[in-house]
């Protein structure tokens, strides 16, 4: 099962997308959360 982070540094490369990408990073940290 691979979980996908996006890093802090790229975060803001497409604004639009910086959004997006935290909460998918939310979500895969509580994914993480629950596996461990």
């Amino acid at each position: 099962n691979l979980i996908c982070v996006y890093s802090k540094k790229h975060m803001n490369d497409i604004p639009e997308l910086a959004d997006m990408k935290k909460r998918a990073n939310t979500r895969s940290l509580k994914e993480m959360a629950l596996l461990l």
